[in-house]
């Protein structure tokens, strides 16, 4: 949570009546609790297999828009016969509440951890993680379309900023998180349809030897055509795990990310550190083996089909 923001609702006492009072403590409720999520695309459900593969390697992006085709390419992607789809689990948001991220330490350490820059006492939390065996990310702010409060999100990156202040911005994300694998984007709707901004992004990505995970905010997303002429690792996110905090619905997105590993090969899938996810994932994660999945980090699925 940041001290500005923070500091902002402590000196709001005398506008106690008012409706900015209540807008200032639903904007400290979102950095909160739900990191300010933004209603993900539906780009690659379930029902929508016909859009093109979200993997691009180095040397051998797939462009076959065909599930069929797509199987034919790239399965099996083990030779333990007995493993018939892979696993991506990204759990986001890490760091901003201390206790809902120790809980997600303990999940499996194939489960990848995309932490905020900005969360308190990170260096400690995210070598706590690595510690746990986890791989680790930078799941980095971008502007939304829309989004109340966002210009208030320390080092956001924002369409109106200029390369050098871009990079600026850029540059600070990346000294605050040890050893990380690779970039994915917190919100970003709005910045991830912007060449000349991702353009910068992904650029100071690939100088760093890391790879770029699209969380998929938007169906109108540059960043699959950008990295694959940059020749820059990348993958996209096909399932929001539970983007809706009720049960049922997690359990639906839970069997539809197993039908999208057993008929593709892999899927990958993004959740986020809430007690119910939790609860569920405990759970489900050890029921993997009997349906022949198996969970992996996103740095060996790439080098799977490197």
């Amino acid at each position: 949570m940041t001290i500005k923001l923070m500091n902002r609702v402590g000196g709001l006492g005398k506008y106690k009546n008012s409706h900015s009072f209540f807008k200032i403590i639903l904007m400290c409720f979102c950095f909160t609790f739900v990191g300010c999520s933004e209603k993900p695309t539906n780009l690659l459900s379930l029902e929508n297999y016909e859009l093109p593969s979200g993997l691009v390697m180095i040397d051998k992006p797939v462009m076959d828009s065909s599930l069929e085709a797509f199987a034919r390419l790239h399965i099996p992607l083990s030779s333990d016969n007995k493993i018939q789809g892979f696993i991506v689990l990204i759990i986001d948001d890490m760091g901003l509440n201390h206790g809902f991220a120790s809980r997600a330490v303990k999940l499996p350490p194939k489960v990848t951890l995309s932490y905020l820059p900005y969360a308190l006492h990170l260096k400690k939390q995210v070598t706590n993680a690595l510690q746990a065996g986890h791989e680790i990310m930078l799941h980095l702010p971008m502007e939304a379309h829309q989004m109340m409060g966002q210009d208030t999100v320390p080092n956001i990156l924002m369409v109106s900023m200029t390369p050098s202040e871009l990079e600026e911005k850029i540059n600070w994300a990346f000294s605050q998180i040890p050893q990380f694998t690779g970039v994915n984007n917190h919100m970003g709707s709005r910045f991830t349809e912007w060449p000349e901004g991702m353009e910068v992004l992904l650029r100071s990505i690939k100088k760093r030897g890391l790879f770029f995970l699209d969380s998929r905010t938007t169906a109108q997303s540059v960043a699959f055509t950008m990295a694959k002429n940059m020749g820059l690792p990348f993958v996209q996110r096909d399932v929001f795990i539970d983007h809706f905090q009720n049960e049922q619905a997690i359990y639906q997105q839970l069997a539809s990310l197993e039908n999208i590993a057993l008929k593709r090969g892999y899927v990958v899938a993004i959740a986020h550190p809430h007690p119910q996810t939790m609860d569920i994932l405990e759970k489900w994660l050890p029921t993997l083996p009997e349906k022949k999945l198996h969970l992996i980090s996103v740095k060996d699925l790439l080098k799977k089909f490197h």
